[in-house]
């Protein structure tokens, strides 16, 4: 298990990043995410880009969202960004005006939705590889969600594969996040490095 690529070349990565998207373009659930750590300037945007062309090439067999942190400010952005309803429930209206009484919130499905069970579905009907850059600078909160998500989707044997790209101080940035899984992971990658 190889939970950490630090970027030398390119390509010893991109062979990585085509098989696993082999395996999700399958409907096979990834054994863990990808992160891909290096300097500024080492080439990490440049192959999330040339990933990202990839996997469209496979479309529609597999979708792709590229994202960045200022788009995902909170958790809630997450569900928007990974797992929106259905296109008809956008056409109906989020405030019900009753006369005399007020207005009330609506929620087409019913309250609120669970991220990782909306994720899990989303990848059954088609598999989504999420590409995330500056992965460094996600607020701890929403980074928290979206690993924890992650773990939950793959363990439902859903195929969703995140990749995220940050400098060398992602890791702690990670575990920062407090996702449970993460200290596993990146004692396993401090093993593999030393």
């Amino acid at each position: 298990m190889v939970p950490c690529h630090r970027l030398a070349g390119r390509a010893a990565e991109q062979t990585v990043l085509r098989r696993f998207l082999a395996g999700v373009s399958n409907g096979e659930a990834p054994p863990h995410d990808v992160v891909l750590l290096g300097p500024r300037g080492n080439g990490k945007t440049a192959l999330l880009r040339w990933f990202e062309s990839t996997c469209k090439e496979n479309e529609p067999a597999v979708d792709v969202a590229s994202l960045t942190p200022s788009a995902l400010p909170h958790p809630a952005a997450l569900l928007d960004a990974l797992a929106p309803p259905r296109r008809f429930a956008k056409l109906l209206p989020r405030n019900v005006g009753i006369a005399a009484i007020g207005s009330a919130e609506w929620s087409p499905q019913g309250g609120m939705r669970n991220l990782a069970h909306a994720l899990a579905s989303r990848c059954r009907r088609r598999p989504l590889v999420v590409l995330l850059d500056e992965a460094h600078t996600l607020a701890l909160d929403t980074g928290n969600a979206l690993l924890n998500a992650s773990q939950q989707v793959r363990g439902a044997e859903a195929p969703f594969l995140l990749v995220l790209a940050g400098t060398p101080g992602l890791p702690s940035h990670l575990a920062a996040m407090d996702a449970s899984f993460w200290w596993r992971l990146a004692k396993a990658s401090s093993a593999l490095d030393g």
